[in-house]
């Protein structure tokens, strides 16, 4: 009885102990943000070709989700680039004070009927750090002056 306990003791942690792979998808979330880019770019408002800057990373899939419904964010970039061409916008230089867009949506990843829907707004602007020197100055002239007059009233 003893050795059919090792056995099994055995089998469990030699299975346990082998590294399972999970099978990962072969990039959906990048090529859905892709398609979703190049969606924006074909509507009627965009002058200016948008290129991808920064993509938050894909949603981790948690139990009793919908496994074919791809959660997107990321942020977009306006390039030198027209809309109108139809050159690769990752060849593209982004544009000086370009318009910044965060979007975010859904992708359905059904080969059937695959469904996009975004929303881009604009960017909020990055905060500018100003920096104060005048009481910086005017105190150090307080000290400056006080160093003085200590040592004229030594002399």
């Amino acid at each position: 009885m003893a050795s059919c306990w090792a056995v099994l003791l055995l089998l469990v942690t030699v299975t346990a102990a082998v590294p399972v792979k999970i099978p990962q998808p072969s990039q959906p979330y990048e090529k859905a943000i892709a398609q979703a880019i190049d969606f924006y770019n074909q509507g009627p408002t965009v002058k200016f070709a948008f290129r991808l800057l920064t993509a938050a990373p894909p949603p981790d899939v948690a139990q009793g989700t919908i496994s074919n419904i791809l959660q997107l964010n990321f942020t977009i970039m306006e390039t030198t680039c027209p809309a109108s061409d139809k050159a690769t916008v990752e060849q593209c230089d982004f544009k000086e004070n370009g318009l910044v867009r965060d979007c975010f949506g859904h992708f359905s990843t059904q080969e059937a009927c695959p469904v996009l829907a975004i929303t881009c707004d604009v960017a909020p602007p990055q905060p500018v750090r100003v920096t104060r020197w005048w009481p910086l100055v005017r105190l150090g002239a307080k000290i400056i002056g006080h160093g003085i007059s200590f040592f004229r009233s030594k002399n």
